[in-house]
């Protein structure tokens, strides 16, 4: 799983300056509402109602934080001891800023003939790291598209130095190789 975060991290171009954690998530839609899991701001939230099995976190100091979910610490645990088995993972990223990413293993290859991670499909632009969140990148996107904004030349180039730029899934693919 530390591998994975690697790969996601390389992706999205971030620089892996915050914690991080995965949730896996039985196949099946429960009735069951988990208690606090209801709430959208639980961060093993599923917004399809999957029951969490596990929470695969990146730093012992997440077990002093009370957690209804088992933990355990993702190092050394292989992506094939929970996947193909279960289908849905849900991958948060900065605690602050609150990237959740959801997860879904359409299908496996087993005769894969390489032996590196391979980006077959992408699109739009990723946010920088530490726009702060979703309401951040909203008003980031807002003020870099109009060259007349005043604001405009700063986030602009803070927006560089953070590594934002257009999506290319050939310079992905160069990057996430060697990981």
């Amino acid at each position: 799983f530390k591998k994975f975060h690697n790969v996601i991290q390389r992706a999205f171009n971030w620089k892996d300056y915050h914690l991080y954690e995965f949730y896996i998530y039985e196949n099946e839609v429960s009735d069951n509402n988990y208690s606090k899991l209801e709430y959208i701001n639980h961060p093993a939230h599923n917004r399809k109602n999957f029951k969490p099995i596990v929470n695969l976190v990146c730093s012992d100091d997440a077990f002093e934080y009370p957690n209804e979910i088992e933990m355990k610490l993702e190092n050394g645990i292989k992506l094939s001891e929970y996947i193909p088995k279960y289908k849905n993972i849900k991958y948060n990223y900065d605690f602050g800023d609150d990237w959740q990413h959801y997860i879904e293993v359409e299908k496996t290859i087993d005769d894969y003939d390489k032996n590196y991670p391979a980006c077959i499909e992408g699109e739009g632009n990723t946010p920088p790291e530490d726009v702060g969140g979703e309401p951040g990148y909203d008003e980031f996107l807002k003020i870099i598209a109009d060259k007349n904004n005043p604001e405009y030349e700063n986030m602009f180039e803070w927006g560089k130095s953070q590594g934002y730029r257009e999506f290319d899934i050939d310079t992905v693919n160069r990057e996430i190789k060697y990981i």
